[in-house]
């Protein structure tokens, strides 16, 4: 029996926007079907006509792919010899083939499920996957996508329109602002591992992120300067005790490089005192499963002894406890008491332990690297390129090296 279809393309404006959604429409034997295709853009670009855009040849590439997918489901259809219905070609573009698929969200939640019962799994990382899948659903909710999606649905363009959407996004943790690049790309990272199990299980034939290029911008890690590191030591910040304790907490991980969450998590226990009198801490990498002695400077020695208070029996912690938001509010204030002319967080305190009190006073990148807790060398060279003391420093160095050996 001949079948009679057509395939067209149409815009729906979007809400409150100057954009609009291109849509799919199939008609088969006088019945109608109508597909979002992921595709957005100004109006202005679209060739009515010729049902494409406007010099824009990956967008078109992929309107040819969805022509030619309703052509090839169509002629399989027949040779099948099934029904040819409209409905019928939705749902095998949907990748409901008479059961119903895996489901995105879905998927994502029994993924991070798995990964909570392996006690290798670090907090950090669950929290990090927990995250994205709550930009995963207002993602969904601010495209149209609807309460969820098929993992066969996404394409190249639900990449690209996830990743427009994820820079509008506001960062979480960090003060105002919105997610920065690598923030983005760190979204990207975990939603790529999420597909790659999928692939592994066979629910998908390949990862959509084959195709994808992610874009890397430069990082410029924010740290103090000797100079305002000593400036902000030694102020007397008005005799203000809440803001002395806060300045403690800063201190504390410039001189452990702990971020934030594990220099308050910290307990006393993990403080050890050897028979020379030196401190040193543990500091238990959940991603390798290695357990490292990192020395404890006396900066941070001052500060572990000036804590050991009733607070401390009850909880066992080295620090009082403050949330991260207040800890960041009054930083601010600290910043301008002290005239730090930064956007002064706490996370600054890691990058001034790596640049200013290790780097800067030669410690080898190696060493630093397992100070921090990084897994891979090449995360710490971050912190190599942001001072150029350490190559004055090195360059004077050599320069005497060759005074003394009689080379002018």
């Amino acid at each position: 029996m001949s079948v009679s279809y057509s395939n067209k393309f149409f815009l729906k404006p979007v809400e409150g926007s100057k954009r609009a959604k291109v849509y799919q429409r199939i008609i088969v034997n006088r019945e109608k079907t109508e597909l979002y295709t992921g595709i957005e853009l100004d109006p202005k670009l679209w060739e009515e006509g010729l049902q494409r855009t406007k010099g824009n040849n990956v967008l078109n590439k992929r309107l040819s792919d969805k022509e030619n997918e309703v052509h090839t489901i169509i002629d399989q259809l027949q040779r099948d010899k099934k029904h040819v219905t409209a409905k019928a070609v939705k749902r095998l573009i949907r990748g409901e083939d008479g059961t119903k698929g895996t489901l995105l969200k879905e998927y994502v939640q029994k993924f991070i499920q798995v990964r909570e019962q392996n006690a290798e799994n670090a907090q950090r990382t669950i929290w990090g996957y927990n995250n994205f899948s709550d930009h995963l659903d207002s993602f969904l909710v601010h495209h149209n996508y609807g309460e969820d999606v098929l993992l066969n649905q996404i394409d190249y363009n639900f990449l690209q329109n996830l990743d427009s959407f994820l820079l509008q996004q506001k960062a979480v943790g960090k003060g105002e602002g919105k997610l920065k690049r690598n923030s983005v790309n760190k979204h990207h990272s975990r939603f790529r591992a999420i597909l790659s199990q999928a692939v592994r299980e066979g629910l998908l034939v390949k990862n959509p992120y084959a195709g994808f290029q992610l874009k890397n911008a430069p990082t410029h890690r924010q740290y103090l300067t000797a100079q305002e590191l000593s400036s902000l030591i030694k102020h007397d910040l008005g005799g203000n005790a809440s803001l002395k304790k806060v300045r403690d907490i800063f201190i504390w991980s410039v001189y452990t490089g702990l971020r934030y969450q594990d220099a308050i998590d910290m307990q006393a226990r993990q403080v050890q005192k050897d028979k020379e009198g030196n401190y040193s801490f543990q500091l238990y990498q959940n991603k390798t499963g290695e357990s490292v002695n990192v020395p404890l400077l006396p900066p941070a020695v001052a500060i572990f002894k000036r804590y050991d208070t009733d607070e401390r029996k009850i909880t066992g912690k080295v620090l009082p406890r403050i949330s991260n938001q207040k800890v960041n509010a009054y930083l601010k204030v600290i910043a301008d008491l002290v005239g730090i002319d930064k956007p002064l967080t706490h996370h600054i305190a890691r990058h001034t332990c790596a640049t200013t009190v290790l780097l800067s006073n030669d410690v080898p990148i190696e060493i630093v690297s397992k100070w921090l807790g990084h897994n891979d060398v090449k995360t710490t060279q971050i912190y190599a390129k942001i001072t150029n003391q350490s190559l004055l420093k090195a360059g004077k160095k050599i320069a005497e090296i060759i005074q003394e050996n009689g080379v002018e």
